[in-house]
C-alpha cells in the first residue's frame, strides 16, 4: 500500500473514531470507556475504529439511539406458519434431456408423453440415461 492510500484510510478511521466518541459522549456515556476507541488502518488499506469491550448498558444505550438521534431500527422476528402450493391456473411442464447427446424432449404437460419421447430415444440410439425435470408455479400463503 502506498503512503497516500494509508493517509486517506487513517483520516477516514480518525474521522470515524471521533463521530463515535462525539455519539458515545452525547449519550452519556463516560470518558473512560469511549476514551478506548482508537483508528486503526489494515495493511491492505482498509479503516476500522477499534472498540474493544463495551459494557452491556452502554451497548443497550447505543442501540436505543444511533448518533444522529435518530432511533435504530431493532428487528421483530416472527414465526408464522405458512404452506407452499401450485400457482392456480398453471400447469406443470415436463421435460427430458439425454445425458449422453444433447437430444432434449419436447416441454409438455404430459409426464407420460414426455417418458414416451424417452423410450423412443433410446429405442433409436441405445441411450438410456435422461435428467427429467417438472417445473410449476408455487403460491406461498400463511397458514392461518
Amino acid at each position: 500500500m502506498d503512503m497516500q492510500t494509508w493517509r486517506d484510510s487513517r483520516a477516514t478511521a480518525v474521522e470515524a473514531t471521533e463521530a463515535l466518541r462525539a455519539a458515545l459522549d452525547s449519550l452519556g456515556v463516560p470518558e473512560s470507556v469511549w476514551g478506548t476507541l482508537r483508528p486503526v488502518v489494515t495493511f491492505k488499506g482498509t479503516a476500522y475504529v477499534h472498540v474493544g469491550m463495551v459494557r452491556a448498558d452502554v451497548a443497550d444505550r447505543m442501540c436505543d439511539e444511533s448518533p444522529r438521534g435518530y432511533p435504530v431500527t431493532r428487528s421483530v422476528l416472527r414465526y408464522v406458519k405458512h404452506r407452499i402450493t401450485q400457482q392456480p391456473d398453471t400447469c406443470t411442464t415436463f421435460e427430458a434431456e439425454c445425458m449422453t447427446c444433447d437430444w432434449k424432449a419436447k416441454p409438455s404437460t404430459d409426464g407420460a408423453g414426455v417418458d414416451v419421447q424417452c423410450m423412443s430415444h433410446t429405442g433409436r440410439t441405445g441411450h438410456a440415461t435422461f435428467r427429467r425435470s417438472c417445473t410449476s408455479l408455487a403460491l406461498v400463503e400463511r397458514a392461518e
